[in-house]
């Protein structure tokens, strides 16, 4: 069940401070990602200790870990919005993080009362929680802010403000632009024969680089995939597409790993047609209740392009909508 609220909440008028300098724009937005990665080690780093031959004096520095290892993920949200232009959002970071050191501060040296601790207020994330969030970022609209507040978790609070700068196109538009490519366009209707045709434009922004330029070029016209921006951040090892015609709006976020290996984590927000959806890889299955899914799947960089574009292919798009789908109440 969402626990979205039913009002816009006062958080909901969120925007990214409008920058002229589009290179100094993308340096911020760079940055978020390099204090998101830096959490995500963090909380990594803070995990409890394996109880089997604990000494009580494992268990005060793992407690001083946990007051120093929250005092510093404050410190990169903090960063975090700064460099989104989001100052307002400080008194709900220190909110949040102010009730975890007090939550700690008042909790005995008690092993299983830490590990509590850890997995329901810094790294678990409630299936509630990642509903709303999605629900309320679908198709690059942004409906009711990040949903910070609505965070339990540091993991939660994360996922919040991730999902919506991925997804927000006024925060794409402040890009600089490395390249454009146009494709001419042309869908025919399974159903009707009814057919539309038009030219699309495919961007890059961000930084040089090489591998997000095969990616851009190795779209041919058969992927049909509507606007298509692409975002290269070199610093970060991550590439970022939007796919608009693609399940409504299709996001797909690319780790490039030392080894070569990339991962790929996508989100379409509109199934559309399960049956399709299902044969797609590292898809979480869907049915005709399901409204939006995710997935991810492994690639080697040089393969890579030649995948995404088989992949972006195969997602449906509204005109692709079965009748089983469209009446079928969603979850």
């Amino acid at each position: 069940m969402s626990i979205r609220y039913k009002k816009l909440n006062k958080y909901a008028n969120i925007k990214m401070v409008k920058i002229m300098n589009k290179e100094e724009n993308f340096k911020k937005f760079a940055l978020f990602f390099k204090y998101d990665l830096a959490i995500k080690k963090e909380l990594i780093k803070l995990k409890y200790p394996d109880e089997n031959n604990l000494t009580d004096e494992d268990l005060f520095k793992y407690y001083d870990l946990l007051v120093s290892g929250i005092q510093e993920i404050r410190r990169y949200f903090l960063q975090m919005v700064k460099s989104l232009g989001w100052t307002s959002e400080e008194k709900v970071i220190n909110k949040f993080f102010d009730n975890l050191d007090s939550e700690l501060k008042n909790m005995s040296y008690n092993y299983n009362k830490l590990k509590s601790f850890y997995i329901n207020r810094l790294s678990d994330m409630r299936e509630e929680f990642i509903e709303t969030v999605n629900y309320d970022n679908i198709g690059y609209t942004m409906h009711f802010g990040t949903d910070m507040h609505l965070a339990k978790t540091v993991n939660e609070m994360l996922h919040a403000i991730h999902k919506y700068v991925i997804n927000n196109e006024s925060i794409l538009q402040n890009l600089p632009i490395q390249e454009v490519v146009k494709r001419p366009f042309s869908i025919t209707s399974p159903y009707d024969g009814y057919t539309i045709t038009g030219e699309d434009n495919y961007t890059l922004y961000g930084d040089d680089n090489e591998l997000a330029k095969d990616i851009l070029h190795n779209l041919d016209i058969k992927s049909n995939a509507g606007v298509t921006d692409i975002v290269a951040i070199n610093s970060s090892q991550k590439i970022i597409m939007m796919v608009r015609d693609k399940g409504h709006a299709l996001s797909i976020e690319i780790d490039i790993g030392d080894d070569d290996k990339c991962l790929v984590n996508y989100f379409i927000p509109k199934v559309c047609n399960p049956e399709i959806v299902n044969t797609l890889p590292g898809v979480r299955k869907v049915n005709n209740a399901s409204q939006f899914t995710d997935g991810k799947f492994l690639a080697n960089k040089e393969e890579l392009p030649k995948m995404l574009d088989e992949f972006i292919k195969r997602v449906p798009t509204d005109l692709e909508m079965t009748e089983e789908w469209i009446y079928t109440p969603k979850k």
